[in-house]
């Protein structure tokens, strides 16, 4: 156990059981894999590695959601009422359950134009939220959001451009 704390320590518990077990192994320490698992367990001498987001990952090479310059650059004095919009999800809580709801925000006049309360993320929660505003007031609008994957989802950026909005 000595041996097995050491060479985890001297690593900065950066390497697996596994590892570990074939370091023991080239010292000619004979021990089974699952035994210096479960000692490492115990003691907490496993890595703390972070797993990658297989989601991030297929984004990524697919290459499917994409994101869009800040246009605005916080410069909102030339503003006109309803020229330029401002999207963002919120949570709430209400009966130990948490629901979600998508707002379309003048950015003057902070009136809210559109909304939309859902128990769930999914993509059509946002869509509704634009599909519920006039087309004739979204039409030649900025929509400033953050970058989060129901904003630069394929079908999202569709919608905008397909009403014209930047």
């Amino acid at each position: 156990m000595i041996k097995i704390k050491s060479l985890a320590l001297k690593y900065n518990k950066k390497h697996w059981y596994r590892i570990i077990t074939m370091f023991l192994k080239s010292e000619n320490i004979v021990m089974n894999h699952k035994k210096v698992l479960r000692l490492m367990k115990k003691y907490d001498l496993l890595a703390k590695v972070r797993r990658k987001n297989p989601y991030k990952q297929i984004q990524k090479a697919t290459k499917e959601h994409k994101t869009f310059k800040n246009i605005l650059n916080r410069e909102f004095r030339w503003l006109k009422v309803f020229s330029k919009l401002w999207t963002d999800i919120s949570y709430l809580y209400y009966n130990w359950t948490k629901a979600y709801i998508s707002i379309l925000k003048d950015m003057i006049t902070w009136e809210i134009i559109s909304h939309k309360l859902s128990t769930n993320l999914w993509l059509w929660f946002v869509i509704d939220t634009i599909k519920q505003v006039d087309k004739t007031k979204l039409k030649w609008n900025i929509i400033q959001s953050d970058q989060w994957w129901h904003y630069t989802h394929p079908s999202y950026i569709q919608l905008l451009k397909d009403n014209e909005i930047v």
